[in-house]
């Protein structure tokens, strides 16, 4: 019963104010990974936000979404965050680099290899689940 109790937990949180980041990634990701296949890289305007949608994607997004998991808001009298804005920027982007180095380490010894296509599926898999578990954590660390 308590699991029950929790899910519903879970899904008012995903349905408040406070999973605009969540749903932000999720949306950033996704709009991200179809626009690499929809749009080539010689089309000026559009391959231009491909490739700012494409940077967020890979250099900030995975470890934003790693800070959630490790780093959730604390739920404090004073409702303070764990960490300072600037501090968690930093940190997104530097797990981020170490992030994508791992997963392009990991995919260069599989048969796809590296590739667009294994590359993005991989990043944007990664990032999902990251994101939903910093949400599952924080939905907890609020209650």
């Amino acid at each position: 019963m308590t699991t029950a109790n929790n899910s519903e937990s879970f899904e008012d949180y995903l349905s408040s104010d406070k999973a605009i980041w969540y749903w932000a990634i999720i949306v950033i990701s996704v709009t991200t990974a179809f626009l690499v296949y929809l749009i080539p890289h010689d089309i000026y305007p559009w391959a231009f936000l491909r490739n700012v949608l494409g940077i967020i994607f890979v250099f900030f997004l995975p470890g934003y979404a790693l800070t959630k998991v490790v780093f959730p808001k604390k739920s404090s009298a004073g409702g303070m965050e764990s960490l300072g804005v600037i501090i968690r920027i930093a940190f997104s982007v530097g797990l981020s680099i170490a992030i994508v180095s791992i997963l392009g380490f990991i995919l260069y010894y599989t048969p796809s290899g590296l590739d667009l296509t294994p590359i993005v599926i991989s990043l944007l898999t990664f990032t999902i689940i990251l994101a939903t578990a910093g949400a599952i954590r924080e939905s907890r660390t609020k209650n």
